[in-house]
């Protein structure tokens, strides 16, 4: 097994801006990422679909590239990857290329531009609002994308953390310029971006190039995001007449990937929903054939989490299939839930599928540039490995009951007819059931 974290190699220019080096001669490319602590989840109310505006806004052009041609050809020439994405919160650009010998200085320049000094021209600004508008009404009618979106509304109401990434479409038609120049000077700066080289490179060329990004300094500002606060407890129909399946998704209280309580929350998910060989799964699937498919979902922030179960079945089989459910999850509160071979086995598995899951330089990345800004201390490959195998019977349990016991989950469903009053004894929620105003019915 490599190890990884003897590779790693990081350091922090003037400016803030944190470096991390993996020199990885075995490969014949080599990726570049720049990630801006710079996510949604930080725009005010009239900045909301900023930072993914600003993601589309600065592939648009550049001071040596023009425009989106001009990039296209420069990649071209380059036989190289780009690509951008903007998260609840992060930011990232990344280009993976070949023959770094020739290709890093023209490609890390080009990076440099792309982040530091986009053009953000009003007629590209006209353009891209065009093209995200398209992307969020194609999202509107997507069944699976409306009962994660609804559930997030639910749970973080209120909250930019609980809506959608780029934000609704009269959203976007309100933000300025002076919008996004005003976001761009408060997030983008050095001391909130983490720069990735991994690959086969020339670790003195990559020190010589990066060490021009001292230039750009930082503003005054200091923003700071608002803790999160979780709202469980509702049960949510959202009436889709003109689906053949419909979509659940029954969510409990998580914990931000920081928390130690993450380990154990990992294998539980990886037990009860991770797969084919899961209890779910197995159980639903396999011995009664009442769901296409059924799993379940860890989603950590670097402050909060939610642990979620969802599913598509037909209609007729919903309270069927969350019945089950229920019932699976009551024999947690047995006083031995988990075997220590079944305990054993969720290990191997989240720690094999992790292992072929960092193959690749810029999955190498991917692991660790997000945690210089998102958590509290640097983690290696063995490192998360070792928390993972310290996870006892009793420790899974402790966990797992305070995840599904302690107060009232969330339930958001599609269907034709509406179900709130069966579901509300089955599932233990005692609120008043009600109709989504979320998204109407298709």
């Amino acid at each position: 097994m490599l190890k990884y974290s003897l590779m790693i190699k990081s350091s922090v220019l003037k400016n803030g801006l944190a470096i991390v080096l993996l020199p990885l001669p075995q490969f014949q490319s080599t990726t570049l990422t720049l990630q801006i602590l710079a996510g949604s989840r930080f725009e005010k109310e009239n900045q909301k679909g900023a930072a993914h505006l600003l993601e589309h806004l600065t592939l648009k052009g550049t001071s040596s590239f023009k425009d989106k041609l001009a990039i296209a050809k420069f990649l071209d020439e380059l036989g190289a990857r780009f690509s951008a994405s903007t998260g609840k919160e992060l930011v990232e650009f990344y280009i993976k290329f070949g023959d770094a010998g020739s290709n890093l200085e023209r490609a890390f320049h080009f990076l440099r531009e792309v982040v530091f000094e986009p053009l953000l021209e009003t007629e590209s600004l006209i353009v891209e609002k065009k093209v995200i508008q398209n992307e969020i009404s194609a999202d509107l009618d997507k069944p699976a994308r409306i009962i994660h979106a609804a559930f997030n509304k639910l749970v973080w109401p209120d909250q930019r953390l609980g809506e959608d990434v780029a934000g609704e479409l009269t959203d976007l038609e309100k933000i300025t310029e002076e919008d996004l120049t005003s976001y761009r000077q408060q997030f983008f700066k050095p001391s909130r971006m983490v720069l990735g080289l991994a690959g086969n490179f020339d670790e003195e060329k990559a020190l010589n190039l990066i060490q021009c990004l001292e230039n750009y300094q930082n503003t005054p500002q200091k923003p700071k995001k608002n803790a999160p606060q979780l709202n469980l407890g509702s049960l949510v129909w959202i009436p889709r007449p003109h689906d053949k399946e419909m979509r659940f998704l029954l969510g409990f209280p998580g914990v931000s990937f920081n928390d130690k309580k993450y380990y154990p929350l990992i294998l539980l998910s990886t037990i009860l929903g991770g797969g084919r060989g899961s209890r779910l799964f197995q159980l639903i699937r396999e011995k009664y054939g009442l769901v296409y498919d059924v799993g379940s979902f860890l989603k950590g922030y670097s402050d909060t989490g939610i642990f979620g179960i969802s599913g598509e079945v037909a209609e007729e089989n919903l309270l069927k299939v969350t019945e089950l459910i229920m019932e699976e999850l009551a024999k947690i509160q047995k006083d031995k839930p988990f075997t220590k071979e079944e305990l054993n086995l969720a290990k191997r598995k989240v720690k094999g599928r992790l292992a072929l899951g960092l193959e690749t330089p810029a999955s190498l990345l991917n692991w660790y540039t997000p945690q210089f800004l998102l958590s509290k201390e640097i983690e290696s490959f063995e490192d998360f490995c070792g928390r993972i195998d310290d996870v006892t019977e009793s420790g899974l349990q402790k966990t797992s009951q305070e995840t599904f016991f302690q107060g009232q989950p969330t339930f958001v469903f599609t269907s034709v007819k509406d179900y709130t009053t069966e579901l509300s004894s089955r599932l233990g929620i005692k609120g008043a059931s009600q109709e989504s105003k979320i998204y109407p019915a298709s």
